[in-house]
């Protein structure tokens, strides 16, 4: 047996800290939890003693006497895209800044498993949960408020959700789209979006996307929206079912950029020219988008400013202190090089009044 093994080295406790640095356990409480209200000489010999000995703070104590984990969960609809990335980062950076932890779940578009993950959250005593959409199982809300954990949902946003919000509109995203497109030129436009019964960001996508072409005096047949898991498979199937429905429209929006790669995919393999044949457009302008060939025109949306936001709304509910329950960000459409004015004729009844 090695004594790494066989012994069981005595903890680290506070005044052991504050012998080293030599100072109070006060001071050295006050370093960890406000750094900024110590003088730089006192809190450079408290973090160093910190580090010396291996100090770290008794979770559990600190939790029981401040009724309080310094934890908040994170429930998102996938983990298995890069979509949310930038969202859990500025999450976590703004959490830190307040010595909390972020805990992330998925729920994979199961309504069900999202209320099972926020009950075992609210078990091991969570302070505060972020959700995605407003599509959950009613139960959820009971229980947030009955353990009266403070949540806030995000990529969203409607005028009449009466829960606390932190996101985007996406019926109004969609309109810039719309007229990106029909500026171009474009009267035969078609979307390819997630599945309408897992989200209702999907819904509201195409809801905008019909209404922008509803203003603009253009139709929009059933068999021009499809509907696919969100990936690079599903993008690939979804353009051959659009193919396979009738004619190839002089436009594509998808609802996601991983939708549009795979599109965008399938395109280069049937001898589709992007965007001579066909333009695309994607939703989410995720790091890659910009790189690709031809680069990606899509839909930027607020990820960081929202989930800073998402971070101050429960942070504040933490510390009683007052912050808008609602806010809605902006989106940007950047255009690149899968868009351009159609090269063909499009199909009867699709134009313009």
């Amino acid at each position: 047996m090695t004594l790494r093994e066989g012994v069981k080295r005595p903890s680290v406790r506070l005044r052991d800290v504050a012998e080293r640095a030599r100072c109070s356990a006060a001071t050295v409480s006050r370093v960890l939890n406000a750094p900024e209200t110590v003088n730089r000489e006192a809190r450079l010999r408290v973090e160093a003693a910190v580090r010396d000995l291996g100090y770290t703070r008794n979770g559990a104590a600190r939790a029981l006497r401040s009724r309080r984990s310094q934890i908040v969960g994170l429930i998102l609809p996938t983990l298995k895209q890069t979509i949310y990335a930038d969202f859990i980062g500025a999450v976590q950076d703004a959490l830190e800044e307040r010595d909390y932890a972020l805990i992330v779940a998925s729920s994979d578009y199961s309504p069900e498993r999202e209320l099972f993950q926020a009950r075992l959250m609210a078990e091991r005593g969570i302070d505060g949960l972020m959700l995605v959409g407003l599509m959950h199982r009613p139960d959820l809300h009971a229980l947030l408020d009955a353990q009266s954990i403070p949540y806030v949902t995000t990529y969203t946003f409607r005028q009449e959700a009466d829960h606390p919000v932190m996101g985007f509109d996406n019926v109004a995203s969609m309109a810039s789209i719309v007229d990106h497109l029909v500026e171009l030129g474009h009267r035969d436009i078609a979307v390819l979006a997630g599945r309408r019964r897992d989200s209702d960001r999907a819904e509201d996508r195409i809801r905008g996307v019909a209404a922008a072409l509803a203003r603009h005096g253009l139709d929009f047949p059933d068999d021009h929206t499809v509907e696919e898991t969100l990936s690079i498979p599903g993008g690939r199937e979804g353009l051959r079912r659009l193919l396979a429905a009738g004619p190839l429209p002089t436009a594509l929006v998808c609802a996601s950029d991983v939708l549009a790669y795979g599109a965008l995919v399938e395109c280069q393999r049937l001898g589709i020219a992007v965007p001579a044949d066909l333009s695309v457009v994607g939703c989410d302008d995720l790091p890659a988008s910009k790189h690709i060939l031809p680069a990606l025109t899509t839909l930027a949306i607020p990820a960081e400013e929202m989930g800073r936001r998402a971070a101050a709304y429960l942070l504040s509910c933490f510390a009683g202190s007052p912050h808008a329950p609602r806010m809605c960000f902006d989106t940007r459409l950047m255009v690149r090089q899968t868009t351009a004015p159609p090269s063909r004729a499009p199909r009867p009844g699709a134009t313009a009044p």
